[in-house]
């Protein structure tokens, strides 16, 4: 019940902040009446996206850093492994998360610069994108322990 309207409230703060970027368009509403209007709208919608991945993955790093100082202050402080275990659980998840974040955008970043070298867009362009991104999902299920696979 929680972890629904949690996502609740994010599909509504997500939606919120697109909709804002329709309406800095003051002079009347009519938000796709030019070419410029939908360009800035874009870029909006990019660059939010973009900031939003960076803070997950930093977050996710500042989460499995302070973890595990937290464990070794633990056990540096002779307590007993098995309560600093309980206490603490693994976060595996965490970096196979981290893993993941990092190399999807990366093979997006080698996708968009690949197309840059390509001038005319078109089907290739698409063809390249979808490679690098199935080359990053690659990379992480081939990183993945093979008791995961």
């Amino acid at each position: 019940m929680i972890n629904t309207a949690f996502k609740m409230k994010k599909i509504l703060a997500v939606t919120t902040s697109l909709s804002i970027t329709t309406l800095v368009n003051a002079q009347g509403f009519a938000p796709f009446e030019t070419k410029d209007t939908f360009e800035e709208m874009f870029r909006s919608v990019v660059i939010l996206t973009a900031f939003w991945i960076l803070a997950a993955f930093i977050l996710s790093m500042i989460r499995m850093f302070l973890s595990h100082q937290l464990k070794r202050r633990m056990i540096d402080a002779n307590s007993n492994e098995a309560m600093v275990k309980q206490l603490l659980p693994a976060n595996s998840t965490e970096k196979r998360v981290a893993l993941k974040w990092f190399l999807v955008p990366a093979a997006v970043g080698i996708g968009l610069l690949l197309i840059s070298f390509f001038p005319p867009l078109g089907i290739h362009s698409i063809a390249i994108m979808l490679f690098c991104i199935s080359g990053g999902y690659g990379a992480y299920y081939l990183s993945l322990p093979k008791s995961e696979k």
